[in-house]
């Protein structure tokens, strides 16, 4: 651990992203607990605008220079400061230090949405996903109601606090109503391309609710279905939105997966016309939302079991390194990438420390400012498990797993390095494209658990790219590994981070 400040301590990597990193920030004294999104700009610093030239992904256009990429995170923090909705990530404080921003935010422990989305399926039971949807308009509705439009709402910038939507990452947010109701057009081209209203890509300006409203219909028919309709809303590039379109394709996934009268709010939702399209307000009024979605898929939720003792070493010094993502500067569950050795057998020596890494050794915030930002109410321990159902248990040691599961992933040609952190712990990234052709990154951390004997937990978890995508990889390398897999009873949607 490294102390932050007084009493406070930093005890893991939540995520990374282009501009820095989120790490959970931990009281010794209290119990209590924070998200640190830490975000920093050197003098050669640049960052993605993301636009919409690629069929499949956003790509860039633009590098912003220091002043620019500043600018970026002031907003975001002016945004994020004025928002305070129980289904709105909470906003704690921020402060700036040597051209570091440190954001101290609300720490949930329920993950991102998607890890609760089954691959062609959706959430079980469906209930959740009413419920779910429901908080999202909320939240939503809240935003729009202060004149501020999110622009990248999609499964991984949702976060859950139990079961209750917190939406999150404000750094696509912007303004577009002002003190006297008068309203904006936007015109950046931002966002995430599956999740994108069709007008972003063929408007040079649209109106800001339109396209939020369009992203959750997409965010639905994910809880739904379990998949995406499309890459994106482009006619010319997309046969199945040009379908849908056109008429109301009922034969089709995902759609064949839904009643009529799911179908026909979706057809209000994902209206291509922005000035036809559903409201918020009218959302919250329209009869789907007023019914209890029958529960064709009963699946029982059981209350986490304690955590188990984990064996804990202490790290060796290595120099750190990890690739600037080359996207938006969303952070999304990742941790830095120190190389002991990889999928290239010529290159199995570490490498020198990549030039956005922090020490964070150099920065000691004791001063009562900082105390200040955290003396409102922030997570306490007993709910510090960080919940993730992409987990699971084998027989044999670390050491031995690893070789077990690189073998594997040599088998499906992936791209994988290996750090070790101690004797019991090791850190595999894995990367890939997905069915979109665009990249994949996540890791799994294997942990030697000292409560079962000769037993290992595989941790897996999204670094970068389409969460869905990456459930679909991580349930074939699982099966893979179906012959060495323990079952140990309770579900494992627990793991104290570290």
């Amino acid at each position: 651990m490294v102390e932050f400040m007084t009493n406070w301590y930093i005890t893991a990597t939540l995520g990374e992203g282009a501009f820095g990193e989120v790490k959970l920030l931990h009281n010794t004294v209290t119990n209590e607990s924070v998200a640190l999104k830490i975000l920093h700009f050197h003098e050669d610093a640049t960052a993605e605008t993301a636009t919409t030239t690629s069929p499949t992904e956003t790509t860039t256009t633009t590098s912003l220079q220091k002043q620019e990429a500043e600018k970026l995170i002031k907003k975001e923090v002016s945004i994020h400061q004025k928002l305070s909705h129980e289904n709105i990530v909470k906003f704690h404080g921020s402060r700036m230090e040597n051209n570091v921003w440190f954001l101290f935010l609300e720490y949930c422990d329920g993950g991102e949405l998607y890890d609760r989305i089954d691959p062609d399926v959706g959430l079980i039971p469906h209930t959740l996903a009413h419920s779910f949807f429901s908080q999202i308009i909320s939240g939503a509705t809240y935003l729009h109601s202060l004149g501020i439009c999110h622009r990248d709402l999609k499964p991984e910038n949702i976060l859950l606090s139990g079961e209750r939507i917190k939406i999150s990452d404000f750094g696509f947010s912007t303004m577009y109503r002002n003190e006297e109701g008068v309203e904006r057009l936007l015109d950046t081209k931002c966002g995430t391309a599956p999740y994108l209203a069709p007008e972003v890509f063929y408007n040079s300006k649209y109106k800001a609710m339109p396209v939020d409203v369009w992203s959750v219909g997409i965010v639905l028919v994910a809880m739904l279905g379990g998949e995406l309709p499309w890459d994106r809303a482009d006619p010319a590039t997309s046969p199945e939105y040009r379908s849908w379109r056109e008429s109301t394709p009922t034969s089709t996934s995902p759609w064949n997966k839904f009643d009529l009268a799911t179908l026909s709010f979706f057809k209000r939702l994902l209206c291509p016309l922005p000035g036809k399209r559903i409201t918020f307000e009218q959302i919250a009024d329209h009869a789907w939302m007023k019914k209890r979605l029958a529960n064709k898929r009963k699946k029982d939720f059981h209350i986490p079991p304690p955590p188990l003792t984990l064996k804990r070493s202490k790290p060796n010094t290595i120099s750190t390194t990890h690739q600037t993502l080359q996207h938006s500067p969303i952070c999304c569950l990742s941790q830095p990438d120190p190389i002991l050795m990889n999928s290239n057998p010529e290159s199995l020596s570490p490498q020198k420390p990549h030039g956005n890494q922090i020490d964070m050794t150099k920065f000691s915030f004791s001063q009562p400012a900082a105390n200040e930002i955290l003396s409102e109410e922030v997570a306490p321990l007993s709910r510090r498990l960080v919940h993730r159902m992409t987990r699971f248990f084998v027989k044999n040691n670390s050491k031995e797993c690893v070789k077990i599961v690189t073998g594997v992933l040599d088998e499906f040609c992936y791209q994988w390095k290996v750090f070790q952190e101690g004797r019991t712990v090791h850190v595999i990234t894995i990367t890939t494209v997905d069915r979109r052709k665009t990249p994949l990154v996540f890791k799994c951390t294997v942990i030697e658990v000292q409560d079962k004997g000769d037993a290992v937990l595989l941790d897996f978890r999204l670094s970068r790219g389409d969460g869905l995508e990456f459930k679909r990889h991580f349930l074939r390398i699982k099966d893979s590994l179906r012959d060495i897999e323990l079952k140990i009873g309770a579900p494992l949607n627990w793991l104290i981070p570290f």
